[in-house]
């Protein structure tokens, strides 16, 4: 059945499919084949749309080797693509809006394959055909059913995939979508194939595809939604291991090299470090201001490189274990590293002093506007924190991808939820130390909310009759 319980598609070994209304009148017939139609599911292929829109595409596996994407219509959709098999079985998580199907059958193999088609993954190979693979609802586990009577079961993750630059953000939706935002603008960029790569500069995007590279320019069209415009695009085949875009051309590496691209695809620089390249972040200021990259090596080295004329090193900072991440603060003036043993370091940009160490740390975040606010989950927790030794913990999972205003993005099993947090904590132990410097900082750039109600109430019951100007108006003190 289709999703809005219209259509029942129905495949046979005669090398058919029907369609048929939800009264059994017989609609339209798709394709015939010389070989048999042997299995069929139905995707979203709209991830907005809701059960009454008729939005669903019709997947047919036929034991010619293929698969092929049909409309409820009747009409070919989209681009049959050929198989090493034949196909026993597909399954789609309507949960998952359509990002994935799983396609198994003869050889005893699986594999995850994204809306269009394409491979994304093979699953473990099994002794015998597999007649039957279910996902489950929310997408994030298989079963699979075999010839040979047993049944095996896998967990699915996909990877949350995600940039930002000051108050832009895009992430990966599925496989084969990029959700842009902007305050409260959003936009939508849909691609045929899977992504395995992006990051951005202010208002320019760059997406890696398995064999191309699209470069967007983002704007505003009206209030609710933000615009893009493709205006750069080059094959690259190579499985870069990062990806990063650096000004106005885009830096990726492939074991130990680095290697610098124009918008067009023209190689430009490439230079060999001493060990793997594990992470790319934008650099830290220079003395002459020079466009720079921070990397991060499997050897533990954080380099700190000008992007010209041939990646010359700014400054080396010599540490024992591999790293994870580096994570720049908008300003540029402090730095955070994430070893491979999840411990956080954050290291003043200049004097490459550490600032904090913390253990055991799955995500870390700077403020977007105040440089020394950082956010970062723990054990279970979320920490706000000042570098200079405030801080406020809250019992909430996920992991920080964006920290603005007194709010939280945080990333949970691929979701992204926002969450408002209230500094009381934090103001009250900086009005302990009579340090109303930083608490004017909060006012000013964390925004105000239901927080600075409660402790205006608070002072006013201390305040009593007092004569002070606005004592009375617990907003207003």
């Amino acid at each position: 059945w289709s999703r809005n319980g219209d259509h029942l598609a129905l495949s046979h070994e005669s090398g058919q499919v029907g369609l048929w209304d939800v009264h059994g009148n017989g609609m339209t017939v798709l394709g015939k084949s010389d070989a048999p139609m042997w299995c069929l599911t139905w995707i979203p292929d709209n991830a907005t749309a809701d059960c009454n829109i008729a939005t669903d595409t019709l997947v047919v596996g036929s034991w010619k080797k293929n698969i092929s994407f049909w409309d409820e219509c009747g009409r070919n959709t989209k681009r049959s693509q050929n198989i090493d098999q034949l196909p026993c079985s597909l399954s789609c998580s309507g949960e998952t809006h359509g990002s994935f199907i799983i396609v198994s059958g003869s050889g005893g193999r699986s594999s995850i394959r994204n809306r269009d088609g394409n491979k994304i993954a093979d699953l473990p190979k099994q002794d015998s055909w597999i007649w039957q693979s279910c996902l489950s609802l929310l997408g994030d586990r298989v079963a699979i059913g075999m010839d040979s009577g047993s049944i095996a079961m896998y967990s699915l993750s996909c990877p949350f995939i995600w940039c930002s630059d000051g108050y832009w953000m895009a992430w990966r939706k599925g496989t084969t979508d990029i959700i842009v935002n902007h305050g409260d603008r959003f936009g939508r960029i849909r691609f045929h194939g899977d992504v395995r790569r992006i990051s951005m500069s202010g208002k320019v995007l760059a997406v890696k595809l398995p064999d191309k590279v699209f470069i967007y320019e983002l704007g505003m069209d009206d209030n609710t939604r933000i615009s893009s415009k493709c205006i750069h695009s080059f094959a690259m085949t190579r499985a870069d291991d990062c990806f990063h875009l650096s000004s106005k051309e885009l830096v990726v590496s492939k074991d130990d090299r680095l290697l610098l691209f124009s918008f067009e695809g023209n190689m430009l620089v490439e230079c060999t470090l001493k060990s793997r390249v594990n992470c790319i972040s934008a650099g830290v200021i220079t003395k002459k201001g020079m466009a720079s990259i921070t990397v991060g090596l499997e050897n533990g080295d954080v380099l700190n490189l000008l992007v010209r004329p041939t990646f010359p090193v700014d400054f080396e900072l010599q540490r024992t274990h591999g790293v994870s991440e580096i994570i720049q603060s908008p300003n540029q003036a402090v730095f955070a590293v994430i070893d491979d043993e999840r411990t956080l370091y954050v290291y003043h940009g200049s004097t490459r002093k550490i600032i904090l160490s913390e253990k055991d740390v799955a995500g870390f975040v700077f403020h977007t506007s105040v440089s020394h606010f950082i956010c970062y989950s723990r054990r279970g927790s979320l920490i706000i924190q000042t570098l200079d030794g405030y801080s406020a913990s809250f019992q909430l999972q996920g992991k920080p991808v964006m920290f603005n205003g007194s709010g939280v993005l945080l990333a949970i099993n691929n979701t992204l939820i926002r969450k408002r947090l209230s500094m009381v904590s934090i103001l009250k132990q900086m009005f302990a130390h009579g340090d109303m410097c930083s608490a004017s900082s909060i006012v000013s750039t964390l925004g105000v909310d239901e927080a600075w109600s409660i402790l205006a109430v608070e002072v006013k019951s201390i305040l009593g009759d007092t004569n002070l100007p606005g004592a009375r108006d617990s907003h207003a003190v």
